[in-house]
This record gives C-alpha cells, sequence and structure tokens, in this order.
C-alpha cells in the first residue's frame, strides 16, 4: 500500500535528492566491494553492516541498536540515530 500524502511525498522527495543521488552522502555498493569481515565478534545479523563499514573507510554507521556502539573500540565510526540527528541538523541550520 502506498501512501500518497503530501507530508511523506515531501520526506521522500527530499531523501532522494539530499541523500540517495548525492555521491558525496550516499554510494551505492557492487557486490564486489564487500569483503569478508575481519571482525569475528560481530553478530551475524549485522556483520553486512560492518563489511559496508570496511568497504567505505570514511563511512559512518547510524543506528539505533546501541550494543553497536561496542565496535567504535575497533576504530568504526558509530552513531545513535539521534545523535547523529542531532548534530547533523545542528550543522544545517548553522549554515543557514
Amino acid at each position: 500500500m502506498r501512501d500518497s500524502s503530501l507530508e511523506i511525498r515531501k520526506i521522500s522527495k527530499y531523501f532522494y535528492q539530499t541523500f540517495l543521488i548525492n555521491s558525496e552522502k550516499c554510494e551505492i555498493l557492487k557486490k564486489e566491494k564487500m569483503l569478508p569481515l575481519k571482525l569475528k565478534k560481530v553478530p551475524r545479523k549485522d556483520q553486512y553492516l560492518f563489511q559496508i563499514l570496511q568497504a567505505i573507510p570514511d563511512g559512518v554507521l547510524v543506528t539505533t541498536d546501541e550494543k553497536l556502539l561496542d565496535f567504535k573500540k575497533f576504530g568504526y565510526k558509530i552513531d545513535l540515530r539521534e545523535d547523529f540527528l542531532k548534530a547533523y541538523l545542528g550543522r544545517i541550520q548553522s549554515n543557514l
């Protein structure tokens, strides 16, 4: 079922234009770039996230899963969604 409300369409359009087609903020990975995971302690269900981080060294994992923050000690850039959004939106507002 598609939600055709104006609000949802505006948010979707903003996300598409600001992130998905912005090569500075979004990179579509090809399967070939996904390497075996170096760190074996990552839960199986989250391993693909860390494979992506390995493929994009300056990437940031934005998550709601607080347990994943433990992996920052291995050099991964990980932010909780709320913290990331506060910082990101704060930077946008200061540039206006």
